[in-house]
């Protein structure tokens, strides 16, 4: 017997052997058939992610990247972290802080896939690129500003009564003496300090207003002494007087002619003024004769 009659044999031993069978197993076979046939014809495709990644890989601090992704197969689709849900195909522009790793999955409720992306963050040296007061000497009561920018930095603080600041910006202070200011940058790796110096250039008491009402009295008459005073921590007038306000106004009787000194204190020095007031000591003029009586 050669081959092809071998096979004649085998296949009209299956006939023989199908024809043989119930009809109802025969009809339970053919139903089983045309199952396993639609579920392979109708089957949805496998899950595949085509493509997932990211334009630019690489990205300085600040900078943008956009993520790339393609999936077939599947509807049920997300990107983390801090994307989310997603269509089956599309881009997503993100600027991570720091060097991250996005995981994409699709899953339709039973097979899951997933991929991955890393956007590499090259973070900016650490650099303070100027911190400055312009002006940098000021009068007390005065203003200035200071100005600051800070690259490749998390943490800005200036002390003294700041605190937290931009990596860039400007402030008006007023200190009331000469301050050092200190900025200090850091971020995870490493920390750097810059220190700014405004010189307050203290007054000396300013007397603005000493003298009296009557530069000229008899003995024993009066005057008033006034004075206005300012940037003074202390003043007082001399003889006589002692401490006295700011401003005032002081009434004195005179027999002779006086010299007031008014002196005026701060952190700084003294300031002074005079005020001279003359007593009139000359004798009065006698009274003229009576006239003589008639004989």
């Amino acid at each position: 017997m050669n081959k092809k009659d071998g096979k004649k044999s085998l296949f009209g031993q299956l006939r023989y052997s199908w024809d043989s069978l119930p009809e109802a197993i025969k009809l339970f076979g053919a139903v089983l058939g045309i199952i396993i046939a639609l579920n392979t014809l109708f089957s949805p495709p496998p899950i595949e992610v085509d493509y997932f990644n990211a334009g630019p890989e690489v990205v300085k601090s600040g900078e943008l990247s956009t993520l790339n992704w393609g999936v077939s197969g599947v509807t049920d689709i997300t990107i983390e972290p801090d994307v989310g849900t997603v269509e089956s195909a599309g881009t997503f522009q993100v600027s991570p802080a720091e060097t991250t790793t996005y995981k994409l999955t699709a899953s339709d409720g039973g097979e899951e896939k997933v991929a991955f992306c890393t956007i590499t963050v090259e973070k900016e040296p650490l650099i303070i690129n100027s911190f400055d007061a312009n002006p940098d000497v000021i009068e007390a009561g005065g203003n200035t500003t200071l100005n600051w920018r800070v690259s490749g930095v998390e943490n800005v603080t200036i002390e003294p009564d700041i605190g937290t600041v931009e990596s860039a910006g400007t402030l008006p202070v007023s200190p009331a003496e000469t301050t050092t200011y200190k900025l200090t940058a850091s971020n995870d790796e490493e920390e750097d300090i810059a220190y700014c110096i405004i010189t307050v250039e203290q007054k000396l008491p300013a007397i603005n207003v000493f003298n009296a009402n009557s530069d000229v009295i008899e003995a024993g008459g009066s005057t008033d002494l006034t004075w206005n005073v300012s940037d003074a921590t202390r003043v007082y007038i001399e003889p006589g007087i002692g401490a006295v306000g700011l401003s005032g106004s002081q009434r004195v009787f005179l027999s002779e002619s006086t010299t007031y000194t008014l002196i005026a204190t701060n952190d700084e020095g003294s300031s002074e003024a005079t005020k001279l007031v003359l007593v009139d000591e000359s004798p009065a003029p006698d009274s003229p004769a009576p006239p003589p009586t008639p004989q």
